[in-house]
């Protein structure tokens, strides 16, 4: 895993290598007695990457995490060919001198695990879908073993929902924002934990529009001159967990008929001749940045706001 780490402009780069079970060692030796001024950046790499942020994190270096589809495009934009440890650790001690990076903020134990729970229960029911349309053309001879693993999924799921009650209930702060996401039309408590589990700390933005094109929620045009016109469209970056979690509540607005911030935005939005995923598409983003609002200032929902 190719690691970023400068601790003056003159960039040089280092490699440090991940143990499985033994934890993190430095590479090279005297990694932990290195300056505090240090940056450090690395591509995500799902749980091994956090692995390694948490080791730089508590050796009081400043790391980021970078989105790999950036450090590919820009290593497009350099003309590279290659790919190797060294060639990306270059491109990454590169990028950060060139780019404004995000500093890395730990998560609580509690928000990780709830995290880990939530995914997890993203994949049992994945899982289990899977094995009920499979159930339905499935031969007698198999079917029996379809029943149990589809009961064995079940089991996980009902096993999930109350450790995350139980999370819940013994963290005071998930709680409580857990209540106040409550509180937003559309948004129920899977919702809720959805959001809790996968935002990031809301200090990382210094606005809300930052956090929603984080999440991929803001638009992409795509024009050029007089000639290109083409469709504006989500442009899909960043956690797709938060966008697909959102679209069932924003359903839910499309239809809702009592009077709402969600219901004149989507009423403005028809006058104009938009589009129905358009609508949608906006409706997720304004539920997001509600959501967002209703976090930092730690209030619940108003209606009577804009």
């Amino acid at each position: 895993m190719p690691v970023f780490c400068a601790p003056a402009p003159s960039a040089a780069w280092r490699r440090i290598s991940p143990t499985r079970r033994k934890g993190l060692r430095p590479s090279p030796a005297g990694w932990r007695n290195t300056a505090h001024s240090t940056r450090a950046a690395l591509e995500a790499t799902g749980h091994y990457s956090l692995e390694l942020l948490r080791y730089l994190y508590h050796a009081r270096h400043a790391v980021s995490l970078l989105n790999p589809r950036w450090i590919k495009d820009y290593a497009r934009s350099e003309g590279r060919r290659n790919k190797t440890d060294a060639v990306d650790a270059r491109i990454i001690a590169r990028y950060v001198q060139t780019h404004a990076t995000r500093a890395w903020q730990p998560r609580t134990a509690a928000q990780e695990a709830l995290q880990a729970l939530s995914r997890r229960r993203e994949e049992a029911l994945r899982a289990l879908t899977s094995e009920r349309l499979r159930l339905q053309s499935a031969a007698p001879q198999t079917a029996a073993f379809i029943k149990t693993s589809i009961a064995h999924y079940e089991r996980q799921l009902l096993a999930i929902t109350r450790a995350v009650e139980a999370l819940l209930k013994k963290d005071d702060t998930l709680r409580h924002h857990c209540t106040l996401l409550e509180s937003i039309p559309g948004i129920g408590r899977t919702t809720a934990i959805l959001l809790l589990a996968e935002l990031p700390a809301l200090e990382c933005f210094e606005r809300v529009r930052d956090a929603a094109a984080w999440a991929g929620l803001t638009p992409a045009l795509c024009e050029s001159g007089t000639s290109l016109r083409g469709r504006s469209r989500m442009n899909k970056q960043g956690n797709g967990r938060l966008r697909k979690g959102l679209y069932m509540p924003a359903l839910v607005l499309l239809r809702l008929k009592a009077p709402s911030v969600f219901g004149h935005l989507r009423d403005r939005l028809r006058s104009a001749g938009k589009a129905e995923m358009v609508i949608i598409g906006a409706l997720m983003r304004k539920l997001f940045q509600t959501a967002c609002g209703v976090l930092k200032h730690g209030q619940r929902f108003n209606p009577s706001l804009p």
